[in-house]
C-alpha cells in the first residue's frame, strides 16, 4: 500500500513539475516523499513536521497534498477541515477584520488557482520568442476574447510545435498571476497544434527537415541482436499494447524491464523521453530498447511526431525497436527508430522469431543427434565385433608361436650339454697350438728388440762423442759448417765427458 501511496504522489509532483515548467526535485525529492508515505500526515503541524515541507511548501502545495493522503487512506475530505492562513477566507467573520498585503492575497490567488488546471482551444494571435520563455496570446474564434499565456522555451521545444499567428493550438496549463506586474496568465505547460490539416502540415515539414538531416538514413540503423534477451519496454500501463506485446512474445528467452509513460498526446513527449534517458544512463544491461503503443489519429500521435522525440530516439545508445500502430501515416519517432513494425503485437513477434525459429530448429537437432547417436552406436558394435575376430586371430597366432618357441627350447636345452662338451674339446684341442704360436711370436719379438736395440746404440751421439768426436753449438744450435759464425763469436762444445766454452778467433775456408 505505502508504494502505491508513494507512486500516486510521485505522478502529482511530476504533473505539477510539467505545469510550472521546472525539475521535479524543486516540487518535491524522493526521499521528501518517502518521508511523507511513512508519516501519513492528517494535519498542517504533521505535514510541516516532515524533512522538506516548510511553510512555503505548505502553502503551495499543503492541501492538494493532505487530499492525495487522505483519500488514498479513507480520511475525512481535506476540503472540509479548517482552512490554513494563506489558504482561503475562514467563515469566522472576525478573519476578515485582519488585513492581507497584496503580496499574501497575491499568493492565495495563485494557490487556488494551481487547482484550476485547463485544458484550452484558441488562435495564436501574437508571439514573442525569449530566450527562456516564450510570450503568446491566445484568442476565442468567436468572441474575440484574448489570453495571456506563456511556455518555458525548454517546453516549447520539445513540444515541436513553432508557433505563428493564426494557427490554433491546444493548451494546457494552470492560470497564475505574475506578482510585480499583477497580470494574469496561463502558465502552459502543453501545447500542440488543432486540427488535422495543422498537423499533416507540421508532420510533413518536419519529416523534409529529417529527411535533409539524415535522420532516417538506413547507414544510421543499428541491427535489432539476433537473440535479443534483455529488454527496455516503453508503453502505456494502462493501454493494449503492453498486452499484445507480452501475449506475443516467445516464452523463454526473455527478460523485461518496463517504464510505464503517457503514450497520447504532448504530455507523453516528456515522459517518453525520459523513459528513454532512463534505460540509457545504462546501456550495457540491454540489447534492445522497445517503444509502443496502438494505432490511433494523427493527433492522438503527437507526441511520436516531435522533433525532440526523434532526436532522443536517434542518439539512443540502446538499438530502437518502434511498434507505433497507425492507420495512415507512419510515424516520424518509428522512421527514425532503428528497426520499425506495425503494431506492438508484430513487435513481440519480430523480437521472437529468431528463438521460435532456433527452438524449432533444435527440435529437428535433437532428431538428428538422436538418429546420429543410433548410426555411430551400430558402427561402434560392428568394429568392436571386427575387432574382437582380429584379436582372436592374433591371439590364435600368437600362441601358435609360443608353442613353437617352446619346442625349440625344449630341444636346444637338451642339446646343450652335447654343445658343451664339443665346445669344451676344440678349446683343448686349440690351447697347445695357441701355446705354440705365443712362444714363437715372443721369440720373434725378443730378436727383433734386440736387432733395434744395436741399431740404436750404433746411432747414439753419445757414442760418437765417446770415440773423440764432439758437438759444436752457438746460442744453443748445432753449427753444421762455417755459415753463421763470425770471429769473436762465442761457441759451447760438448764432449763425451764434459764440454768446454770457446771463442772464435779464426775460421778455415
Amino acid at each position: 500500500m505505502n508504494r502505491e501511496l508513494f507512486q500516486q504522489l510521485k505522478r502529482w509532483r511530476d504533473e505539477q513539475a510539467r505545469i510550472e515548467g521546472v525539475e521535479a526535485y524543486r516540487i518535491l525529492n524522493n526521499a521528501t516523499l518517502d518521508a511523507l508515505v511513512g508519516a501519513s500526515p492528517r494535519t498542517k503541524e504533521e505535514l510541516c513536521g516532515v524533512k522538506g515541507i516548510k511553510d512555503a511548501k505548505y502553502r503551495k502545495y499543503g492541501r492538494a497534498i493532505l487530499a492525495l493522503i487522505a483519500e488514498f487512506s479513507g480520511r475525512e475530505d481535506p476540503d472540509r477541515l479548517p482552512m490554513e492562513e494563506g489558504q482561503g477566507v475562514s467563515n469566522d467573520e472576525s478573519k476578515l477584520t485582519d488585513p492581507l498585503s497584496v503580496s499574501q492575497f497575491l499568493d492565495s490567488l495563485n494557490l487556488e488557482l494551481s487547482g484550476m488546471a485547463a485544458r484550452l482551444r484558441g488562435e495564436v494571435s501574437s508571439v514573442d520568442i525569449r530566450e527562456r520563455v516564450v510570450y503568446f496570446t491566445l484568442k476565442d474564434s468567436q468572441d474575440e476574447s484574448l489570453l495571456s499565456c506563456l511556455i518555458f522555451r525548454y517546453q516549447y521545444e520539445v513540444s515541436g510545435i513553432a508557433l505563428a499567428i493564426g494557427d490554433e493550438v491546444i493548451v494546457e496549463g494552470v492560470p497564475d498571476i505574475y506578482k510585480p506586474s499583477g497580470r494574469l496568465s496561463l502558465k502552459v505547460g502543453v501545447i500542440e497544434y488543432a486540427g488535422e490539416g495543422e498537423l499533416k502540415k507540421a508532420y510533413d515539414a518536419l519529416y523534409r527537415k529529417l529527411e535533409l538531416a539524415g535522420t532516417f538514413a538506413p547507414e544510421q540503423k543499428r541491427p535489432i541482436p539476433e537473440f535479443a534477451e534483455r529488454l527496455a519496454l516503453i508503453t502505456s500501463r494502462e493501454g493494449a499494447a503492453i498486452g499484445d506485446f507480452t501475449m506475443n512474445l516467445a516464452r523463454t528467452g526473455f527478460h523485461v524491464d518496463f517504464y510505464p509513460t503517457l503514450v497520447e498526446g504532448k504530455k507523453a513527449v516528456f515522459e517518453i523521453i525520459e523513459a528513454i534517458r532512463y534505460f540509457n544512463r545504462v546501456p550495457e544491461r540491454y540489447d534492445a530498447l522497445v517503444i509502443i503503443r496502438g494505432g490511433g489519429s494523427l493527433e492522438s500521435l503527437q507526441a511520436f511526431n516531435t522533433e525532440a522525440l526523434v532526436h532522443e530516439i536517434s542518439v539512443s545508445r540502446i538499438p530502437v525497436l518502434a511498434g507505433i500502430g497507425h492507420e495512415r501515416d507512419v510515424s516520424l519517432a518509428a522512421l527514425a527508430s532503428d528497426a520499425m513494425v506495425s503494431t506492438p503485437t508484430a513487435a513481440a513477434r519480430y523480437l521472437s522469431v529468431s528463438w521460435d525459429e532456433a527452438r524449432a530448429s533444435l527440435g529437428k537437432h535433437v532428431l538428428a543427434l538422436a538418429r546420429a547417436m543410433q548410426e555411430f552406436r551400430t558402427l561402434v558394435r560392428e568394429r568392436i565385433q571386427r575387432g574382437e575376430e582380429s584379436l582372436r586371430r592374433a591371439l590364435s597366432d600368437i600362441l601358435e608361436r609360443v608353442g613353437m618357441a617352446q619346442a625349440a627350447f625344449r630341444e636346444a636345452v637338451a642339446l646343450f650339454p652335447e654343445y658343451c662338451r664339443r665346445v669344451a674339446s676344440r678349446l683343448e684341442s686349440d690351447a697347445a697350438l695357441w701355446q705354440a704360436r705365443t712362444a714363437a711370436a715372443a721369440t720373434n719379438a725378443r730378436d727383433r728388440l734386440s736387432d733395434i736395440e744395436a741399431r740404436l746404440r750404433q746411432y747414439d751421439p753419445v757414442r760418437a762423442l765417446q770415440l773423440g768426436y764432439s758437438l759444436v753449438r752457438k746460442e744453443g744450435k748445432v753449427i753444421r759448417g762455417i755459415a753463421g759464425v763470425s770471429v769473436g763469436d762465442r761457441i759451447n762444445i760438448q764432449l763425451g765427458r764434459g764440454g768446454i766454452e770457446s771463442e772464435v778467433i779464426g775460421i778455415t775456408e
